[in-house]
């Protein structure tokens, strides 16, 4: 038996040497004919691209900013004829855009079984959260947010047909489009006597599922919660998604819920209900009740009446304007080559510290011109300073130069030439270091359109470079473009400087602590049985009325107007002479040894003035940390508590701070806040007392002033702020 088993494995081993002898020889005789097997570079890539759709004579653009274009996870699958799988390769690092990506390399026909002149069914999904065909995200409804929506994703699907060349080397290049439809609204509230406050909107009826390639319909409907629209005074922007969806009867039809605070003239504010409609207002039939997948629908609404319960009338005529256009190229939306439109995206954007911006971009079905352009500031008091070109700003700054003077040299041996030399006059360059005044122009150089293509200008970007404000003000820019069918649109541009000052006013000062005074949203003081004051009297509870600060206690005067808090943010280090960092707080002793300055800080208004004898380093920190103020805002409070002692650096930086000041054109000298350090000393986190250089007046001994440090959220909302 033994004997047997050997003289098989001997036959196995053989024929097996054989077969693999014959199966070499075979591939080598089929690389020779057919080329199968390459000698030299041999590689299979996908490059995955999120194109703008060219729908008419225009194309739309999504938004980056928005995390519209941005690739988490890719995974691209061939299948053969009988839906047999050939390639499944997923990718999840680096991903991008235009940016190709290896599937496989060497003999990779070979080894996918992919043959040469045959077509392959392409599949390819990116930014899916789970496995099946059906994806679900209750949260589609909610725009890309820095703070609290960092991750947001965008499915992306693709099919397509792909051809296997001769070639060694090959892309796949794959059009994605995005499986939810985006909703743009932008809003113009002017009702007559009245002031719009805070916008809130809210989506109605979106769809959170959807099928990954679309091939089917998934329903699963669900409001959004009610939160702020981006901007102020009337000018409002939403940006939203959904899933598609379809609806029998409009009760479940896609729409937004728009709330609007106006305030008449008597100070007492309404709330206004309105209710905008997600459609396509030219669509007919079953297509006029259809939210479509790769799909932007843009809305302008204008109002100009009260709401109530009233709602504002699907497509009434100057009231609301509808767009829909494709989102990207490898959709299957329809567009009408006649329909008329202009879109501008994005409709708002940010320039932090920054002089040029080429973000935005305008497609049209007709030729566009910018028809109208304005450029201003708001200051401190709340007037709006507008800019024309040759506006001239004038600073005073510390400049340092080279010039040529006479110099007394003495009489001295000169060594090269052996003998000594008479004292003389002789020019030398000098470096010299003042004060001078400098002239800064704040109006842009370039606000133009830079078209795409030659010939009739349909799309492309607006190009702007404006200089960064010197003056610590937001200066803001608003074009309105026109297109020659009379559609218009409006952008608006934000541009803050280095360092840069806003405020808001403060309504009354308290405790954080209970059982301490308050004032109701409608004015009425609460203070019966409640505390008013402590620290000896050293603080007291104060409210702001009719242009004074007074006391809770006895209703009467403090001496104090001012009771703006005033922010300060710097959103670069710079040239600038201080640290800019959050100060580390030691928790056991709640100092710090720090000497930085908080990178965006406020600073309390004259509500929290205190008696300067009253206090010492201890209580000064525990009045600081208990120390509430709260400002009102279209009829509702917002509560600032969480405050602290300023550092020593942030001290001397407030103090330089409220000494600058600038000219406008007219002449007039215009300050970035107002003083609010004027006391002789004051205490600081650092367990010291800095002075401020102020004397007399009354100034004399170490006073208080709290500061309170912005979280991330309060400083993106900051930024996003437009007036």
């Amino acid at each position: 038996m033994t004997n047997i088993m050997k003289t098989l494995n001997i036959y196995k081993n053989t024929t097996l040497a054989l077969m693999a002898l014959t199966m070499g020889l075979s591939l080598v005789g089929c690389a020779e004919d057919s080329e199968l097997i390459y000698q030299g570079a041999q590689q299979l890539s996908v490059k995955p691209l999120i194109l703008d759709n060219k729908v008419s004579r225009a194309t739309t653009a999504s938004e980056a900013s928005l995390n519209e274009d941005k690739l988490y996870n890719f995974n691209i699958k061939m299948f053969g004829e009988y839906n047999e799988c050939k390639v499944d390769k997923t990718f999840t690092d680096g991903l991008e855009s235009g940016k190709e990506e290896v599937i496989a390399q060497n003999n990779w026909k070979v080894e996918n079984d992919l043959q040469e002149g045959n077509t392959y069914s392409v599949k390819s999904v990116a930014n899916a959260t789970g496995s099946g065909d059906v994806q679900t995200d209750v949260d589609i409804w909610k725009p890309y947010d820095a703070t609290s929506n960092s991750n947001k994703k965008f499915l992306m699907s693709s099919i397509q047909d792909y051809e296997v060349t001769k070639e060694p080397t090959q892309t796949i290049k794959v059009k994605l489009a995005r499986a939810a439809a985006k909703i743009a609204l932008t809003v113009h509230v002017d009702v007559v006597g009245y002031t719009a406050g805070q916008a809130k909107w809210q989506l109605m009826n979106y769809n959170a599922k959807t099928t990954i390639f679309g091939d089917k319909q998934e329903s699963e409907l669900k409001n959004g919660e009610k939160v702020e629209a981006q901007g102020e005074n009337g000018e409002y922007t939403v940006t939203t998604y959904s899933y598609a969806t379809q609806w029998d009867d409009d009760t479940k039809a896609p729409a937004i819920y728009l709330e609007v605070p106006l305030t008449a003239a008597d100070g007492k504010p309404e709330i206004n209900y309105y209710k905008i409609p997600v459609r396509d207002p030219k669509a007919t039939g079953e297509d006029a009740k259809k939210l479509n997948r790769n799909t932007i629908y843009t809305i302008d609404a204008n109002i100009n009446n009260k709401g109530g319960s009233s709602e504002i009338e699907y497509i009434t005529a100057g009231k609301v304007v509808y767009d829909v256009l494709p989102w990207s190229d490898g959709g299957t939306t329809n567009i009408d080559a006649n329909t008329s439109y202009l879109m501008v995206t994005p409709k708002v954007v940010y320039m932090k510290n920054v002089d040029t911006d080429m973000s935005v971009t305008y497609k049209s079905s007709s030729p566009v011109t910018i028809v109208n352009k304005k450029v201003y500031y708001i200051d401190n008091e709340g007037n709006t300073e507008v800019y024309s070109e040759g506006y001239k700003e004038t600073f005073e700054e510390t400049v340092t130069y080279t010039t040529t003077e006479q110099v007394w040299v003495k009489k001295h041996w000169d060594w090269d030439k052996m003998e000594w030399v008479e004292g003389h006059y002789e020019n030398r360059e000098v470096e010299k270091t003042e004060k001078k005044e400098v002239q800064f122009f704040p109006y842009p150089t370039q606000m133009e359109l830079q078209k795409e293509t030659d010939g009739e200008n349909l799309g492309g970007k607006i190009v702007i470079n404006s200089r960064i404000p010197k003056n610590r003000f937001s200066k803001y820019i608003v074009l309105t473009l026109k297109n020659d069918e009379g559609k218009e649109a409006t952008v608006k541009y934000k541009q803050s400087p280095l360092i840069e000052t806003q405020n808001f006013f403060g309504d009354y000062s308290s405790r954080s602590v209970g059982g301490w005074a308050y004032r109701k949203p409608n004015g009425e003081l609460v203070k019966n049985g409640l505390t008013t004051s402590n620290y000896d009297g050293g603080y007291k509870a104060k409210y702001y009325e009719n242009g004074d600060i007074k006391y809770f206690s006895n209703e009467t005067s403090s001496g104090n107007t001012n009771n703006r808090m005033y922010i300060i943010q710097v959103s670069s280090t710079k040239d600038s002479k201080y640290n800019i960092a959050h100060p580390n707080i030691d928790k056991s002793t709640g100092y710090t040894n720090d000497e930085v300055v908080s990178p965006a800080f406020m600073i309390a208004s004259q509500l929290g003035a205190v008696q300067s004898g009253t206090f010492n380093e201890t209580t000064a920190k525990t009045h600081c940390e208990t120390y509430r103020e709260v400002k009102k805002e279209n009829g509702e409070q917002v509560t600032y508590d969480g405050w602290r002692l300023p550092t020593k650096k942030e001290i001397q930086f407030i103090v330089d701070f409220q000494q600058e000041s600038f000219k406008r054109n007219d002449n007039t000298t215009i300050q970035p806040i107002q003083p609010v350090l004027t006391g002789e000393k004051y205490y600081t986190l650092n367990k010291e007392s800095v002075a401020t250089g102020y004397t007399g007046g009354g100034s004399s001994g170490t006073y208080i002033r709290c500061v309170r440090d912005l979280t991330p959220a309060e400083v993106d909302e900051l930024d996003k702020q437009m007036k």
